[in-house]
């Protein structure tokens, strides 16, 4: 499975070299249709991260990682999952229509990206229909006391800007206000670990060129006047 993860082709040559001795394609795409993608954090993902974790211990290492916030807009449908008869798309993932009948609109992913090691793992998605910041808190403590468990330390975490990510930030121990700023705030579990928080950079320039698009001058602190070059 781990070879054919990274390289289909590769997979194939073994295979054929060793007289197709090998599981056939067919077989290892039902071997991964097998691991749980439900709503939530993913167990498999967390043992990926852990059997990371002391690969690096074992050379003399440790492993460093970046957790990474960020909501998708999602069609609103309901489906019935037959083989374990559940309904799926209602706001707290896998529920039957009579328990919570809110279809979500959103997904929310959390990322764990490696810093001294290259990798990128989604570790949990969660069905959502508008989320406070107490509750967005709550799911990065969580999220970063699971991968402390995994012996992974996180370090950063990232997220683009709207209100909501501001006050999670505010309930994390952080501040972003230039007037009281905290960029960081302590790890849930390891009050050593100083988490840095950042705005994603790409996502807050958008913002600035929408803002600049609608309101055609803006001014900085200091009363410069900003406005679009309407030559380019």
């Amino acid at each position: 499975m781990t070879l054919q993860f990274y390289s289909s082709k590769a997979y194939e040559f073994v295979r054929k070299t060793f007289g197709n001795t090998l599981p056939h394609l067919s077989t290892i795409r039902k071997w991964f249709s097998n691991i749980e993608g439900g709503p939530g954090f993913s167990t498999v993902a967390l043992k990926l991260l852990k059997d990371k974790a002391a690969e690096a211990q074992m050379n003399g290492k440790r492993l460093f990682v970046s957790v990474l916030l960020d909501d998708r807009s999602i069609r609103k449908e309901i489906r019935f999952e037959s083989h374990n008869n559940r309904f799926n798309g209602f706001v707290d993932g896998f529920e039957t229509a009579y328990e919570n009948p809110t279809p979500a609109n959103e997904v929310l992913v959390i990322m764990a990206v490696g810093i001294n090691f290259h990798f990128k793992v989604p570790i949990g998605y969660f069905f959502i229909s508008g989320l406070s910041g107490i509750e967005r808190a709550n799911l990065v403590k969580i999220a970063l006391q699971k991968l402390h468990e995994t012996e992974a330390v996180s370090i950063s975490l990232t997220c683009d800007g709207p209100s909501a990510h501001f006050a999670m930030l505010k309930n994390l121990g952080a501040s972003l206000d230039p007037d009281d700023m905290r960029p960081f705030f302590t790890h849930p579990s390891d009050k050593s670990i100083k988490v840095h928080v950042f705005l994603d950079v790409v996502h807050m320039f958008k913002l600035v060129r929408n803002v600049l698009a609608s309101q055609k001058v803006i001014f900085s602190p200091s009363g410069m006047q900003i406005e679009k070059d309407e030559e380019k």
